[in-house]
This record gives C-alpha cells, structure tokens and sequence, in this order.
C-alpha cells in the first residue's frame, strides 16, 4: 500500500475504502474479498498473505479502541492440556524479547484495554486491544514474536513452570505437584458443574478433540512430556494454520507493515497440525460419574448435538427456542420439570462456539435416581410443543430479547474487537467460504420474524431434539470420597524412588526458585517497546449530566447526555435508610425475587414474556455507598436497572412501577424455588470465584457498608438462606408479611413513625426527550408517593437513620468449601481513607499486583491469579485466586510493606506504570456503565472532575509518594483480617492462622 492510498481523512467505513482493491496486494497481503457487516456500520477485507497463505480479516469500522488477535486452529488429542499450556507458555519469553513475562511488562507499561490469551476446545486466541495506534504495533510486535518465537525451545523450565513439576522442598517431606496450568485446572475442576460439562463432552465426541478437557486434567497434565509439548508447537503455530483478525479505525498501512514483517520471518511448517474432525453421531448410554462433593451438587445433564452441516440461522433460531422454553422459571419447559419435582433447579444453554453445537439440559439437586424420568419429560414436553405449537408470545418476548442484545453489543469485560473476533472464529475455523457467518444476524432475525406465522421453530425443536439420536444422558453423583488421590499416588511414587532421585528434584526445586526470583537483566527490558506519558492524550470528555427535583420532592432526576444507539437505559434508587439491621437479609430476599413473582395486573407467566418482548433488560441489585472522607458512613439503595428501545422508553416507567407498587408475596411456593436456586447459585460463587467472596468479607469485618452487603448477599445471607429454606413451613407467612413491609417502606416511601425519608434518585441515559418522557410518567406515578413534599424537609434536617451496623468484628477466619485449592485474602492492618491518595494508591496498586505479588504468589507459589486492590475508602487487601498455598501466601502478604517501602524502579518503569494506570481510566467505557458511574458520582457527592483529580495524581506522583505509602500496609498478619475460601485438609493444617474455622458448604 503506497502512501498516496492511505486515507488523509477518517474514512466513512460503511462504504468500500477508495484505496482498497481486490486482488491487489499490500505488503504481500492479497485482497481476496470485501463485504458491508451492517452489523458493526461497517466492511469486512479478508486477505491471504502470499508467502505463508495465512488468513487475515480487517473488521473496518470507527471504534477507536482496535484490536489486533491472532489465532490457531488446536484441537487437542489427549487431555494433557497442551494447548493451554503452550498459551501461558509462549507469553514467557521470546527471541526477540527476552524477559520471562513480556505479558506482565505490557499489564504493567501499556494502554491496553484488553490484554489476554485463552484456550477454547479447538483453538487459541491471542487478542489484545488499544485506543492508542502506537501502542496496538507495540502489542502487535510482542505478540507475533511471543507466539512464532518463543523461548520454550531454549528454556524448558518454562514448560515446567506453567505446566507442571515435581516439587520437592528442603524443609518438607512430601512430594507434591506444581504449575500454574495445573493449579488453574484443579480449580477450575472442582466445580460440579465443570465436571458435569467435561463428562458430557467426553460421552458425544469420544473420538474427536470435544471429548478432551483442552485447558488440562489435572490427572493427565504429569504425563505431557517436553519433547511432546514442543512437537505440538511446531505443528500448530504455524501461519498456514492460522487466523490473523483486525478490528476498528486502525492504519491499516502500519498494520500489515509491521504483521508482514513478522510472517516474512516466522519458521518453516514443521509437520501437520491435529485434524479438527466431526464426530460421526451416535447415542451413548446413560453414565453415571461420581465427584466428592455435596448432595444437592447432584445432578443429571442430558445433551442433544446439533450434527452439521447448519446454518447460522438454524443455530440462532435453537438459542431463541430454548431461552423461550428455559430461561426463567415460568418458561414452559422449565417450569414443566420444576413441577415434576425431580430436582431443586433446571437450567438450559447452547453450546455454539464449536463445529458441532450442543444444547444441554441441566438438573441440578437432582433427586435419586430421576435421570431417565428427566430426560423421557424433556422429549415428551418438546414433543408436545412441536404438535400443539410453541406459545408465539414467548418466541416473539425471545426475539425482542435477543435483537436488543445482539444490537447493545455488551460483552462485559471484552472489548467489542476481541468479542468480535471471538465470534468471527465460530464459522471461519470451520469454512473458509463463510468467514462472516456468525458476525451477520441482520438477515436471520427479519427471516424468523416472518417465520412466525409458521410452523419454523416446532421444525427446528423437532430436528434438533424430538428426532435427534444424538444425545446423552449424564449424572453426577456426589461421593464422600475423591476416587483420585494425589497425595497418596505421589506417596507411593517417592517411596519407590532413589535417594539420587529424591535429591534430583529438590534441586530442581530449588533452581526453579531461584529462576523465578532472579529479575530481568535491563538489557532484557530494554527490548521491549514502551509508550511514555507524552503519548497519552487528552482525558476523554464525560456526558453532561443535569438534575432534575421531581414532582413534589418525591424524587431527583439525573440526565446523562450519552450517545446510546438508540437505547434508554433507567436506573433507580431508592434508599434504604429507614430500614433496620435485622431487616437486611430480607432486603436480599426481595432483590432476589424482584420482577418473578405475579403483581396484581399480571401474573408472572405474563409479566415474564412482557418484560422480555418490552424490555432489554431489568434488575435489581443493592448499591451502598459510602462518604470519601469518613468511610463508615453510608447511604445504602435499593436500585433497579432498566433499558428499552428508544420507542418501547415507557414500559420501562410501566413495569417497574407495577413490580415495585402490587408484587404479590403470598406466592410462596414460588418464592421457594428462587430462593433455593440462589441458595445454589452462591455455592456456586464460593467455589468459582472465591477471591472476590473472600474480599467481600474482609470488607464486613471493617466497614458499615461490607457488614451490611454482607447480610444483603455474602456469606451471611447465605446461612440466612440456608435457615430459612431448612425451617421454611414455620418461616414462610412471617417472610411475606417482611417483604410487603419492607416493599412499601422502600418503594412507596411509607416511612417508620418519626423518621422522614430522602427521596430516590432516578437517573437517565439517552436523550433529552427520554428523560422528558420518564419525568412526565415518574410525576404520575406512585412511588414514593409517602415522601411528598417530605424531601426539602429530611435535607434540612439531618435524617437519623434507622439502620444502624453493629460493632464490627475483625478476625481471621476461614471457610471450608469443596475445592481442591484456596481462594485466600488479606487487609492491611492501617487504613487510608485520604482521597488525595488515590491516584498514588492506583499505582502502587499496579506496582504490587504485577510485580510483587505476580512473582511471590503466581510465579512462586503457583495461584494462578493474585491481586492487590484499595478503594476510596482507604480499604487495602491482597487476594489470590486457585492458590495450592496459604502459608506461604500469607507470609507474602506481610512483607508486601517492606518490598514497597524498598521499591526503587527505573524511570522507564515508573514512567509505564503511570502510562498503563491512566489508560485504565480513559479507558473506554459502554453507556450503561458510564450511567453507573456518573450516578455513583452524584450519590456519593463526587465533583464532575473526580476522574480527572485522580488523574493529575497519577501523573505527578513520584516513586517516592509510593514508597510513602508502605506503613500503611505494614503489620504481623495477627494484626490483619484474614478471610480464606478453601480445602478441608489445607485449613486444617494452617489452623493456628485463624481465629475461626467454619464448614461453609459440608460435604457429601
């Protein structure tokens, strides 16, 4: 491409690029095709590189915030985890920048908005984002080099440290496993659910890669060798097997220049990659599988494989038929095998990002001996619904659903170029004729819609289920005892072993260590590319956003001026203050079965398919905020969330007065059945994302505000669940009566006898005539209505509110789950409640997390996740995530103070540290969460220049206002609160860390 064909102006993508032609190259990238993606306003190029035939895509559009990924077609053979490996394995390292975690250095120097890797069953992906065209070729650079030449060839203690080793301490006797890889999969493996997947997989493609855990089974993983770690290398990253995806306003140009220069260079192919075959169908017999965990972990999933060929459409048309017959507990299906009473929970999902979809039914607290029953009422249901018809109601609520989904494009933590990619993967590793497949829904959603009138979907249900053979039938049976036990295994190996042997490991050990310990020469460091804060641009300018007193005082308007594509998006806010302590649990409660219970216009069959045709989305969740300057007090809220299409604005305002003024709480056979899947579902968080819990708890045990979340959803809501459910013919009555008082307390502002309320804050995202709109609906409607003309008067007088905390109660303390490693968290004993700090904290935070804490606790210890976070409220803690350590963690975690306090970084480092930290918060955001934001803003009483004030900080900190910062986390850990989620036997054999040791969930 010469410079005379690069746009001098920004293109308008949704039409052909003038300096783009067909069959001409550029950079030795061929121009094989070009299409409109109406779906991102923009054009698809895909490209053929002409020395290597490597595939690469630009998705044009105008998002700034582009991404660069490459991927590799790797589907796996065995269960060794392989591919998973390789994926850390390749980021530790390459020829041409040498340091062992060029990934951490980016995290820690660069303006990425997303940086990561990830192993699905059949390829890895290497994406990374920036809203900075400098930083995406430095990314770029790392990436192709880490991924064409890593060091695994001349350093295989790589492959150990990710993968797995034998360990054998000085000071200890037993012999044990280590690597990251592993540490991960033995987390991820003690879910029930995971393993009932894996099972799954394993029954319909026993001779194809879907049968194989592809992220490693923790029993397999010791018998991957080097030598075959490095042979799948050669033959999977190669560029003819591989898959290069460009996204958003980016120079092409310089794009291609820099990934030519990197295909130009890469190695010769050395072998074939793995064949990505189809499984030929067939109908396995039921299995049954035991796993050590608890009863009401037991469960039967039976599957139905969608056999290829299929269209796109076909596969979206099976997700919109099983959210209509599955997604909430009054969809028909699910609502059909609740009444049969085989389990407490039924849940239903598409498997799609693979050549052979799946649709799998989930029972979960599956009663004894149900699986055949479960799976004979699921076909005889479906077989119904294909002979009388599927409610059209619902199939229409779905679609509505799905369009406003598809059209919002939020990804959660993925940026839309990563998510794309992603999803551009599902239909071109399979056909390279269809490489736009999965990204076109436009067609398919006008088609189905008109196929309404038709017998379409019952022809879909009967294909893909009622006449599929293909299926099977899994249960999971929960067990008192682990029919894998590595502790014994590696007993019985040690002792067959020699002394030469045993002394072989623990040097080995001890090398490892010391690798790991020994830093990056400067030299090393020096190679990689960095940006400095001359590259970082003006802050990104933040929505107007005005204020509003509603009718009578009742309520105070917010308007954010955001661009939203033509959504609306409602929150609102109503306070809590009025209610008691004691009361909080049942707040929970009603957050849970908001929206799911009948109201006096509509039953909850009815609102459920209203809700879903009218709306994108509605929820409820609890906000408490807490003051900047004197963290202990707190303003907590009841929100809800919604959003609409700009032309369906009003059924926001509609529905949520209707569930808010006339939910019905004498459904309590229903309430039940909600309260007991969120009993399920916080088990479930315990398990799988323990770290987050863990930090939850800390916070009760400091803060008004984390005591009080903590009664609403964390650990002690739990045990309210669990008391209230076991003794709930005696509870029940008195837990309707709770929730319509607390409902009329919190939403119609009838207020306790002597107390005066303030009043809810509603906030609009979207033009200012939706936010003229719902004004004019709000001044009409009853909410609040106890409040008129009360809020000037609870300003002027100081509000005493009735909710007061008790004294708190800081402690270590640890929690057993069923988990085969530790989810361990600890505080720092001093906190720093100083906004004028933040700023400098976000660094330190940054330096802690991705230096310290990343070599002492992943890299050393083996976690597989670690962090250091503080907030505003001068909360400081360290947590880890899937950690075979607790000890050891917390000793690390001691001497943080004295690592920070002794921190003396280069001027290149502190310098990226402060560049990777201010990108964070220009990074961009969708418009729902900027609302979020703004309202947190508003609630807390923050200026409309807070980020910006956080900012300046950043950039005008010094290595030495971080080392300031260091006594403040200083303290024996029996100054700390401690919170771990954990294995039995591991907290047992650290008891004498904690003060209490409860059983969270018993096990079986």
């Amino acid at each position: 491409m010469s410079e005379q064909d690069t746009p001098t102006s920004t293109p308008v993508y949704t039409s052909p690029l003038s300096f783009l032609h067909l069959t001409k190259s550029y950079h030795h990238f061929k121009l094989t095709s070009m299409q409109a993606v109406q779906e991102i306003d923009g054009y698809a190029y895909i490209f053929e590189h002409e020395q290597t035939h490597a595939r690469l895509m630009w998705l044009a559009c105008a998002d700034t915030n582009k991404t660069f990924s490459i991927a590799f077609k790797t589907p796996p053979t065995n269960s060794t985890g392989v591919f998973h490996i390789l994926e850390h394995a390749v980021l530790c390292g390459s020829a041409r920048y040498p340091v062992k975690e060029p990934f951490v250095h980016l995290l820690k120097t660069s303006m990425q908005t997303f940086l990561n890797a990830m192993t699905f069953p059949d390829k890895t992906v290497y994406p990374v984002s920036s809203t900075n065209q400098k930083d995406l070729i430095n990314l770029t650079n790392i990436y192709l080099d880490a991924v064409l030449h890593p060091n695994i060839y001349t350093k295989p203690d790589i492959f150990k440290q990710e993968g797995w080793h034998l360990e054998l301490n000085a000071d200890a006797d037993a012999l044990c496993y280590n690597g990251v890889v592993l540490n991960e999969m033995r987390g991820s493996l003690s879910s029930p659910e995971t393993m009932l997947y894996h099972k799954t997989m394993e029954t319909l493609f026993c001779d194809t890669c879907y049968g194989y855990v592809s992220g490693g089974d923790v029993r397999e993983i010791p018998n991957l060798t080097y030598e075959e770690f490095i042979d799948t290398h050669k033959r999977h990253y190669q560029l003819a097997n591989s898959y290069t995806i460009l996204y958003g306003d980016l120079c092409l140009n310089d794009m291609l220049q820099v990934i030519d220069e990197h295909f130009s260079n890469a190695p010769a192919p050395m072998g074939a990659p793995n064949e990505l075959r189809l499984q030929r169908p067939h109908s396995p017999k039921p299995v049954q599988f035991t796993m050590k965990t608890t009863p009401d972990n037991a469960m039967v999933q039976v599957s139905y494989v969608i056999d290829a060929p299929i269209t796109h459409e076909e596969v979206l048309a099976a997700s919109v038929i099983i959210e209509s017959l599955c997604a909430t507990n009054d969809s028909p299906l699910k609502r059909d095998l609740l009444d049969a009473n085989l389990g407490d929970d039924m849940s239903a999902m598409l498997v799609d990002e693979c050549a052979q979809p799946v649709i799998m039914f989930q029972l979960k607290g599956a009663h004894k001996g149900v699986a055949a029953q479960f799976k004979a009422l699921i076909e005889e249901r479906c077989a119904q619904y294909v002979r009388d018809g599927i409610d059209r109601k619902r199939i229409n609520a779905t679609l509505a659903q799905t369009e406003f989904m598809l059209r919002e494009r939020d990804w959660s933590t993925y940026s839309d170029g990563v998510a794309l990619a992603i999803q551009v993967l599902s239909s071109w590793l399979y056909n390279d004729e269809q490489p736009l497949d999965t990204l076109k829904f436009e067609a398919a959603l006008a088609h189905m819609k008109r196929e309404l009138t038709s017998s379409y979907f019952e022809h879909i249900l009967q294909k893909f289920v009622c006449k599929n053979a293909f299926c099977a039938c899994v249960e999971l049976i929960p067990s008192e005892q682990d029919d894998y036990d590595e502790a014994r295994l590696l007993a019985a190996k040690k002792a067959q072993m020699t002394t030469d042997e045993l002394e072989a490991i623990r040097t080995q050990t001890t090398r490892l260590k010391a690798l790991q310990e020994a830093p990056d020469s400067p030299q090393n460091v020096a190679t990689l590319p960095r940006l400095h804060t001359s590259d970082i641009t003006a802050s990104p300018v933040l929505p107007q956003t005005s204020v509003h007193t509603g009718a009578n005082g009742r309520y105070t308007l917010l308007h954010h001026a955001i661009a939203t594509r033509g959504i609306t998006y409602m929150y609102s806010y109503f306070p809590l203050d009025t209610i008691r302590f004691s009361d909080a649990p049942y707040v929970g409660v009603l957050q849970e079965i908001f929206g799911k219970v009948s109201t006096a216009q509509h039953s909850a069959d009815e609102l459920d398919i209203l809700t879903q045709q009218h709306l994108g989305a509605l929820s409820a969740y609890i906000v408490c905020t807490s003051n900047d300057e004197n963290p202990q007090v707190i303003a907590p809220y009841f929100a809800v969330s919604a959003s609409a299409l700009a032309q369906m604005r009003h059924y926001i305002v509609d529905y949520m007065v209707e569930i808010c003024s006339s939910s019905r709480f004498d459904e309590l056979e229903r309430i039940h059945t909600l309260l007991m899947q969120r009993k399920l579902s916080l088990e479930s968080a315990f398990i799988n994302a323990g770290h987050s819990c863990a930090m939850d708890y800390l916070s009760s045990m400091r803060f008004a505000q984390g005591r009080l979340m903590d009664e609403i959803e964390g650990v002690s809501h739990y045990r309210f669940l669990t008391k209230l459910l076991d003794n709930w013919d005696e509870e029940k009555l008195t837990l309707a009566e709770k929730l319509a008082s607390i409902a009329r307390v919190v939403f119609l502002g009838e207020a306790p006898q002597g107390s005066l309320r303030l009043p809810f804050v509603v906030s609009v995202a979207g033009s200012t005539h939706d936010a003229a709109a719902i004004t004019a609906q709000l001044d009409d409607a009853p909410l609040g209505a106890g409040l008129a003309g009360a809020g000037a008067a609870a300003k002027a007088n100081a509000v005493t509110s009735r909710l007061v905390i008790p004294t708190l109660k800081p402690r270590r303390c640890a929690f057993i789950i069923p988990s085969q490693v530790q989810f361990i968290a600890a505080d720092a004993p001093t906190l720093c409640p100083d906004i004028n700090t933040i700023g400098t904290w976000n660094i330190a935070s940054r330096a802690l997390s991705l230096d310290y804490l990343w070599n002492e606790v992943r890299v050393k210890n083996g976690a597989y996740g670690c962090a250091f976070q503080h907030n505003t409220a001068g909360f400081s803690a360290m947590w880890s995530y899937r950690d075979p350590a607790i000890a050891t963690t917390l000793e690390a975690y001691k001497k943080a103070a004295a690592w920070l306090q002794n921190w003396h970084p280069t001027c290149d480092d502190f310098e990226g540290y402060v560049v990777s930290t201010t990108a964070m918060i220009d990074a961009p955001q969708k418009p729902y969460a900027q609302a979020r934001m703004l309202d947190m803003w508003y609630l807390k009483n923050r200026p409309a220049n807070f980020n910006e004030l956080i900012r300046t900080q950043q950039l005008h900190a010094t290595p030495a206002d971080i080392r300031s910062l260091a006594p403040y986390l200083d303290g024996d850990i029996r100054e700390r609160c401690v919170c771990v989620f954990g294995a039995q036997d591991a907290i047992q054999k650290a008891g004498d860390l904690f003060d209490t040791v409860d059983v969270l969930i018993a096990q079986a």
